[in-house]
């Protein structure tokens, strides 16, 4: 996956989990369970090491993975890529492309129901500047679109 911020990624990864019984390694879960095992660490670091960690054991018990992130520079893409590579996979990345006025509008929803963790106002708009925005992926920016995809990968994974 690779978005912004409250752009649905989570939603669409949970909606292919649900079709395909392929598991979702999330950047939201693992920083959860981090947060509150483990108060005092750095989470950064240590959220995209076990992440990573997970992916791979899952790619050499040649299982598919939904890789659940923000993935905004190319250079983790790249990473990612290149995990699946060594673990004789392929990868894909699903880009949600969706109005910056929409997701802003998403944010200040999910702050009053507090359905996500916060992100902080200097990560959100430095999330905005620095995209790499992805050529080779798979775009999604509306429901038919997204609903296309399921299906596609449900009927891959059956």
């Amino acid at each position: 996956m690779c978005g912004f911020p409250y752009s649905g990624k989570s939603t669409l990864a949970k909606e292919l989990s649900a079709q395909t019984g392929i598991p979702i390694v999330s950047f939201d879960d693992t920083w959860r369970v981090l947060e509150i095992s483990f108060p005092d660490l750095t989470y950064d670091m240590c959220v995209e090491n076990c992440r990573k960690q997970i992916t791979n054991y899952l790619l050499k018990e040649n299982r598919s993975v939904i890789y659940d992130s923000t993935n905004l520079s190319k250079h983790h893409r790249d990473e990612l890529a290149t995990l699946a590579e060594s673990n004789n996979a392929k990868s894909e990345v699903i880009f949600i492309d969706i109005s910056v006025e929409e997701i802003k509008k998403r944010r200040e929803t999910s702050r009053k129901d507090k359905t996500h963790h916060d992100v902080a106002d200097k990560d959100f708009y430095g999330a905005m500047k620095r995209i790499d925005r992805p050529e080779d992926a798979i775009g999604i920016s509306n429901t038919s679109e997204k609903d296309s995809l399921i299906a596609s990968v449900a009927s891959a994974h059956k």
